[in-house]
């Protein structure tokens, strides 16, 4: 059984979200393609059903705001619901940790970005 988040911790999380500064780096601002899906319509249902339940959540509304700002990443997440099983059960699992990622670019500690792809962002 999940517990409700905080209330504190709910308007921190959405207000996190909403607020963007100039010249903030973010990186799911900063995807410049997705995968071509294979079965586009079943995916793009699967990532509105999933948002639709996170959706109640301080996280779920955050992601849903910057998914909004970010047609490329609601559409990378597609992708994975397409064609990789196992990366969307990650980005699914947790939308917090989804949210960090797409957000602020953290990747776990001991991973690293891609040279190509970090570069985009300094």
């Amino acid at each position: 059984m999940n517990r409700p988040a905080k209330p504190a911790a709910k308007k921190a999380a959405v207000k996190k979200a909403a607020v963007k500064r100039e010249g903030e780096k973010v990186l799911a601002l900063t995807i410049a393609d997705a995968p071509k899906l294979s079965q586009a319509k079943a995916s793009k249902a699967r990532v509105a059903e999933w948002l639709a339940e996170t959706g109640r959540t301080a996280p779920g509304k955050a992601l849903k705001a910057l998914l909004a700002s970010s047609p490329k990443a609601e559409a990378l997440l597609a992708g994975l619901a397409d064609g990789s099983p196992f990366l969307w059960d990650l980005a699914s699992a947790e939308p917090a940790r989804l949210l960090g990622v797409l957000e602020d670019g953290h990747l776990p500690r001991g991973h690293r970005m891609p040279r190509k792809i970090s570069g985009r962002m300094a």
